[in-house]
């Protein structure tokens, strides 16, 4: 393989690396016409969390100002207890319907959906421990350990 084969193939390596692609990337229309992409993070509260690509900090806007969402995975959408699922719409698992578009006027009312995305169980905690020894006139040892673990499935919550 001559010099010059091999630049042009490293040359092509590098700006495939360079052209930016989307895969995972969800786009958030909102009411007033703006546009947000990036991952959604999850739905809850009427909170919508949002991990743009640009950003390091998540974004959260208001439930009430979303039109539609589109996304290229899919999204994990649980209704309010008291709303129907709807027949061939996505795909069920359980109480939840998976889905990759959600839109005013679509077969599901944005103000029914009460989730989306959240884990069904979430553990999250710390552990932390220390100690210390002296030594001189007195000799005194220390050992310290403390740690939170949090288990949460939907709305209950164990600590």
């Amino acid at each position: 393989m001559s010099l010059r084969t091999t630049l042009c193939i490293v040359f092509l390596a590098v700006l495939l690396t360079l052209i930016p692609c989307a895969a995972d990337a969800h786009l958030v229309e909102l009411k007033n016409g703006d546009r947000i992409t990036g991952l959604i993070v999850k739905m809850q509260d009427k909170k919508l969390e949002i991990d743009p690509e640009y950003s390091g900090t998540n974004i959260i806007i208001d439930w009430e100002d979303v039109r539609r969402i589109t996304t290229l995975r899919p999204m994990s959408i649980k209704l309010y207890g008291d709303v129907p699922i709807p027949d061939n719409v996505g795909q069920r698992v359980r109480d939840r319907i998976i889905l990759h578009t959600l839109e005013e006027g679509g077969p599901i009312r944005l103000e029914d959906v009460r989730s989306i995305n959240l884990a069904e169980h979430d553990y999250y905690g710390y552990l932390s421990g220390g100690g210390n020894q002296t030594s001189g006139n007195t000799q005194t040892q220390a050992l310290n350990l403390s740690g939170s673990l949090t288990y949460r499935k939907e709305e209950q919550r164990q600590t």
